[in-house]
């Protein structure tokens, strides 16, 4: 995986990779708020900061196998 230029920024993709979650799942905790730091490129890509990533993958909140459905 390539990472993007600024090592402090990661593309959805890249965050989701870390989470272990789909990049559309990045995307989704980008636009809901999960990544208090996240913005909005222009041209409508999202660049996410490493610090937001990790912050959620201390808390836990990540993970969710893409494709499965929680029961509870």
């Amino acid at each position: 995986m390539e990472k993007s230029k600024n090592l402090n920024l990661l593309t959805a993709g890249e965050a989701g990779d870390e989470l272990g979650v789909s990049r559309m799942t990045a995307l989704t905790y980008a636009k809901d708020g999960l990544f208090p730091h996240a913005f909005k490129l222009p041209g409508g890509d999202w660049r996410i900061p490493i610090k937001d990533v990790l912050e959620l993958k201390r808390k836990g909140r990540a993970r969710t196998p893409v494709g499965e459905i929680s029961n509870g």
